[in-house]
């Protein structure tokens, strides 16, 4: 069980099309108003069930007749989920630069507890010319 930390790129617009080959099996079916709902992709966290888990994005096609065929749409949907993934991977990692930081004591020195006191001393500063800007 990966308690919801990985995460599948899904080549249809979840809920709507589930599973492997969900949407050419919409299209099969003659079902154009369920493929309109379908088509796009959709990156989401893997739980126990099939395409079950939580939606992180999904995004649906745009104008997805242009394609000269449904295996041309499908490969659009898979590059639009892998787009997304990478998107989503890349923010991720932007919002946690700030918190990946490791200190070890070893290198905490004279240098560093100076510069500490002085900086702190300097954010008070900064603080009291501009309250709001903290």
């Amino acid at each position: 069980m990966s308690h919801g930390n990985i995460i599948n790129a899904h080549s249809a617009v979840l809920p709507y099309a589930r599973g492997m080959y969900a949407l050419e099996q919409i299209v099969a079916e003659n079902n154009y108003n369920k493929f309109k709902c379908a088509v796009g992709s959709t990156i989401h966290y893997i739980d126990h069930g099939i395409d079950t888990g939580t939606i992180i994005k999904a995004t649906n096609l745009l104008n997805p007749l242009q394609y000269e065929s449904i295996w041309a749409v499908k490969a659009e949907c898979y590059l639009l989920s892998y787009n997304m993934l990478h998107e989503h991977i890349q923010n991720l990692l932007m919002s946690s630069s700030s918190y990946t930081n490791l200190y070890y004591a070893k290198h905490y020195n004279e240098e560093i507890k100076i510069s500490a006191e002085q900086n702190y001393l300097t954010f008070k500063q900064l603080q009291l010319n501009t309250p709001h800007q903290l």
